[in-house]
């Protein structure tokens, strides 16, 4: 099986239940909150960057964490669904390298 083709199956196994997407609409939520606070902690004239104090830059890197976080619940959350829904034996038999697997 070549690469193209696992990457798509594995495309696949994400768009076809819900968990991915109620994480992207998690997600959007939280660009949306963080949008709005890029809005709200700048002056309209101009005189207040964003991320001019120290405080703002700690809020900026709190935020990036909590999207790494996110992502990693979003990784570790797939994972266990290809054990729980059995996929995972399918797919090592379909591409015996393991890294290629692992990789898509």
């Amino acid at each position: 099986m070549n690469t193209i083709r696992l990457i798509r199956s594995e495309l696949r196994k994400l768009t076809s239940t819900k968990m991915p997407w109620a994480f992207l609409a998690v997600l959007a939520v939280l660009a949306g909150i963080n949008a709005f606070a890029v809005i709200a902690g700048t002056d309209f004239d101009g005189s207040k960057a964003f991320i001019a104090t120290e405080a703002d830059q700690q809020s900026l890197i709190a935020f990036a964490a909590n999207a790494l976080a996110i992502a990693g619940l979003f990784g570790a959350i797939a994972a266990a669904r290809e054990y729980g829904h059995h996929t995972v034996v399918p797919t090592f038999l379909a591409e015996p390298r393991r890294h290629r697997a692992v990789l898509a």
